[in-house]
């Protein structure tokens, strides 16, 4: 009786999901409830789409992306013109449903 029992803890399965929405295997919810979801979403998409692509942080986020993307991608010196090029990209870029 000279011992000490701890019970040890294991962390908690941690299961990364992908943004396509695949359920993990371990997914216990029902199946129709697993489809009321997608169709939920389904029917906000456009909604959501236009809510977001008019939202001004959605362009500062972007075109904080875009800069970042021309500095690790693009050779480009002065700052001035890697701005140019990142603010033409975001214009060749549009958000929407799929």
């Amino acid at each position: 009786m000279g011992g000490c029992n701890v019970l040890q803890q294991r962390p908690p399965k941690t299961r990364i999901v992908p943004y396509t929405m695949e359920v993990p295997k371990e997914n216990t919810l029902n199946p129709y409830t697993l489809e009321a979801i997608r169709l939920l979403a389904q029917g906000f998409s456009s909604q959501f789409a236009e809510e977001i692509a008019s939202d001004e942080r959605m362009h500062e986020l972007m075109m904080e992306l875009a800069s970042e993307f021309v500095e690790k991608n693009i050779p480009i010196v002065k700052e001035e013109d890697q701005i140019d090029v990142a603010a033409e990209l975001l214009m060749n870029v549009t958000v929407r449903e799929v």
